[in-house]
């Protein structure tokens, strides 16, 4: 009786793959980085938060302040040093390029302009913001975020809507709205949740 031939099949490696290192928290793409728009550093946390179901302040507090390695000043209402030039937006930038393995979070903040621009006074201590800029996003399907330059002491009007900057909550009366909060969201007030966003045709302080 003759034998069967033997089957030869294709060999496997036993090698692990290679494996990149993976981040913390997700690799989130800041929005505009290289434009005048570009987003600000306490509306990249924002998203960041809520990109992972969470509110603001859980993920300062059990993330953040953790993997940075100097401390960081955890009260939102000095949150307006988080996009400025001093050493809490270096803290603050620090951490969360660790986290999320980016290194371009520096470009949300004024950092690059340290040795041009004053500290004192230039930045806002309270939330400011374009309705309509919101409005046109979301009806395009586009990320909802604060950027850097509505952050600015010195801007007072959207470049693109020209109209004032709102600072006052239209549905609940909130003002003095720090740039973050326990639960920041981009486009709606942290007190009553409502969307901030308004058509052009609706807004009545358009500049000429």
């Amino acid at each position: 009786m003759l034998a069967e031939p033997l089957n030869t099949y294709e060999s496997w490696s036993l090698t692990l793959p290679t494996i990149p290192p993976r981040s913390r928290l997700y690799h989130l793409e800041p929005v505009g980085i290289g434009t005048p728009y570009v987003e600000s550093l306490t509306s990249y946390i924002s998203r960041l938060a809520d990109a992972h179901s969470l509110y603001t302040s859980t993920l300062v507090l059990r993330e953040l302040a953790k993997a940075s390695s100097q401390p960081i000043y955890t009260g939102f209402d000095r949150s307006s040093a988080i996009n400025g030039l001093i050493n809490m937006a270096t803290s603050w930038v620090s951490a969360l390029e660790s986290l999320t393995l980016r290194n371009d979070l520096r470009f949300l903040t004024m950092l690059t302009w340290a040795e041009v621009l004053p500290a004192v006074g230039l930045t806002r201590k309270w939330k400011a913001w374009c309705p309509t800029c919101f409005e046109e996003w979301r009806m395009a399907e586009q990320p909802i975020y604060d950027p850097l330059l509505w952050t600015l002491q010195v801007i007072k009007v959207c470049p693109y809507h020209r109209q004032y900057l709102q600072l006052k909550c239209p549905y609940c009366n909130q003002d003095d709205i720090p740039l973050l909060t326990w639960r920041s969201r981009p486009g709606y007030c942290p007190k009553c949740e409502q969307w901030l966003g308004i058509p052009l045709k609706s807004v009545t302080s358009q500049i000429f």
